[in-house]
């Protein structure tokens, strides 16, 4: 029989076969692999698709808390410029005069009615300042940003010596400031006592500070200074339990002009001032160092209570808010 051959030696038939066979193999592979640049696999989409939801989630959670913290910080800072406002008001009001109107609608107080500043606190009601000369105004109603602070102001009369015939020693405006942010209450609350310095009265121990709030715009890396005075207006020597809260903990110093150095001299575990005399004032300074990787929008809230060593019922708050500014510039090269 008559085989014929390929010239590798093969039978023809069987060469002819091998070539098909390897043909197929060939567009078998080309056919894979086209399918697969066509793109992914369902799996593959599939979990490409979570992860992208996963990352895209988190993301947004991080954002929406970011957005809520910037809102409450506004609004606190917002609270404090109402507090600030209502506060400089008194300042041109007199004394007899430091009193609640009885013909104002927006309260119910009449001569004899009591108010307890401290609520659930251990120091008793006062009674209200309140009569037809009254010049404070009770409720103040402030729309700022789309939120809605409501501020009430009480006047009530401090007596220093319940041992004598007088109720009337100082006068305690205390201001209370509420509002809403995502539908949670929030409030804030200043004090300020204000002697009876005209009547000639002896007003023991007795102090106030000349500013009490600050709001200011800085930039990162920026050393600000606040400069203040507490004036000692009573008839005693006194030193100042000093009490210290910070929102965020930025570097902060407090200095008294004297180069006094803060002290325990009652030994309750709070820092103290120098002694004040009777009739003189305290010039202070609280510095504050704004970080400098501190990103725009960024603020500290500086809360510094004064109490009186003589009189613990005696106090007075002083706030700082500093905000750093979206629109500045940084500070060094």
């Amino acid at each position: 029989m008559l085989v014929r051959t390929s010239p590798l030696g093969i039978p023809r038939d069987d060469a002819a076969v091998a070539v098909k066979y390897l043909r197929g193999a060939a567009d078998a592979v080309a056919m894979r692999t086209q399918h697969r640049d066509d793109g992914f696999t369902l799996l593959e989409a599939v979990i490409s698709m979570a992860l992208v939801v996963i990352i895209f989630v988190g993301l947004g959670i991080t954002i929406n808390v970011a957005l809520r913290a910037v809102q409450e910080r506004r609004a606190e800072q917002q609270a404090l410029g109402v507090l600030t406002g209502i506060s400089e008001r008194f300042a041109d009001i007199e004394y007899d005069n430091l009193a609640l109107n009885t013909t104002d609608a927006d309260h119910t107080f009449i001569p004899g009615s009591t108010h307890d500043h401290d609520g659930p606190g251990p120091l008793p009601a006062e009674d209200v300042a309140v009569h037809a000369d009254g010049d404070v105004g009770h409720l103040d109603v402030v729309v700022s940003g789309g939120i809605t602070f409501t501020a009430r102001t009480f006047v009530t009369m401090v007596d220093k010596d319940p041992a004598d015939t007088s109720t009337d020693d100082l006068r305690r405006l205390t201001t209370e400031v509420t509002w809403e942010v995502r539908g949670l209450a929030r409030e804030r609350q200043t004090q300020t006592v204000i002697a009876k310095q005209a009547s000639g009265d002896a007003l023991g121990y007795a102090f106030n500070l000349e500013d009490n709030a600050e709001l200011v715009a800085v930039r990162k890396g920026d050393v600000i200074e606040f400069n203040n005075i507490l004036h000692n207006i009573g008839t005693e020597d006194d030193f100042y339990d000093l009490v210290f809260e910070q929102e965020t903990g930025w570097s902060m110093t407090f200095e008294q002009q004297s180069g006094f150095f803060l002290d325990d001299w009652n030994a309750n575990a709070i820092p103290d001032t120098d002694t004040i005399a009777a009739g003189t004032d305290m010039t202070f300074k609280v510095t504050v160092t704004v970080p400098a990787d501190a990103n725009p929008g960024d603020f500290e809230l500086i809360h510094i209570t004064f109490i009186s060593d003589g009189d613990p019922t005696r106090s007075s708050v002083l706030e700082y808010v500093l905000e750093v500014d979206p629109s500045a510039a940084p500070v060094g090269p």
